[in-house]
């Protein structure tokens, strides 16, 4: 590990909140646990997702190489993140011809140096499999699209297929003196009218409550594409702020960013040999509490 990222965000409700607990029937609950409002890690994390995704599209121009084409390929199905074959595309097909030929050369000479070979014995892959018969089959635009999942800078940030990502948040507990509830009919999307006798009621907490939350991303290096797109998230959700759970096309969800505090902890520069900051940086003075300075931080290369 290289550095450490600690973030505390606080936001404010600007419209009311629908976590869903499931199930069915006229009254939609909301997710409780041990009676406390919850909101999972994977909402957070899902929403945040979205934003990156955004971001990088927005990059695309200033990408090169394996990046670009991994951004290119990078689609969410519902088996996950998947980095889809794209014949006819000029970046995809040299950059696959590219890949080919150099992980040919570095089997054949043992080249465990080279970045196509040594990703993908890191991914876990046998010399065997990667054989000149191998590469020449179909199978290599297998070992192709992996190889795009460890050069991707959204997978890099929150995970893939073949990567975990640097980023993480943690389930948020509220506790909200009362929820709201919220009338609501059934919506016929052929017509856009009302359904006959459709009647749903959705608890929900309402505007004003704070959240406050807890975010952690490692080996951010400044700079780098995956950082330069956590910096545009993060300016996104301290213009835009944040939508979560269900209801979004209807405005419900939207989040307000009032506060923040960011520990941006160097590993190995001598100021922590006991790693007593690095366990518990909250104890101490953030390195910022400025949106724009943490992202000028993780833009600015060293």
């Amino acid at each position: 590990m290289v550095n450490k990222l600690v973030g505390e965000l606080v936001f404010e409700l600007e419209t009311p909140l629908h976590v869903g607990a499931g199930g069915f029937g006229a009254m939609r609950s909301m997710l409780r646990v041990g009676g406390r409002v919850v909101i999972p890690a994977s909402t957070f994390k899902g929403a945040f997702r979205w934003v990156a995704e955004v971001v990088a599209k927005s990059m695309m121009g200033s990408l090169h190489g394996y990046e670009r084409v991994a951004l290119k390929c990078y689609q969410e199905t519902d088996k996950g993140i998947v980095y889809a074959k794209r014949s006819g595309d000029p970046d995809y097909e040299e950059g696959y011809r590219s890949f080919v030929k150099a992980l040919r050369e570095q089997v054949r000479v043992g080249d465990l140096r080279g970045v196509e070979l040594a990703t993908l014995l890191d991914l876990g892959y046998g010399e065997d499999e990667l054989r000149e018969d191998v590469l020449e089959s179909d199978v290599g635009y297998e070992l192709f699209g992996d190889f795009l999942a460890a050069n991707c800078p959204v997978g890099r940030l929150m995970g893939n297929g073949v990567l975990a990502g640097k980023f993480r948040v943690f389930d948020v507990f509220l506790d909200v003196l009362a929820v709201h509830i919220r009338p609501g009919v059934g919506i016929e999307r052929s017509t856009g009218k009302a359904k006959g006798d459709v009647l749903r009621f959705t608890e929900v907490v309402p505007p004003g409550e704070r959240i406050r939350m807890r975010v952690v991303a490692d080996n951010l290096l400044p700079g780098e594409s995956d950082s330069r797109v956590f910096a545009g998230v993060l300016e996104w959700v301290g213009k835009l702020g944040l939508q979560l759970g269900a209801g979004k096309s209807t405005g419900l969800g939207l989040l307000r960013l009032v506060g923040q505090r960011f520990w941006f902890i160097k590993l190995g520069d001598g100021s922590d040999r006991r790693g007593v900051f690095l366990a518990n940086p909250f104890k101490y003075s953030p390195t910022t509490e400025d949106v724009g300075e943490m992202v000028g931080l993780l833009r600015e290369r060293s």
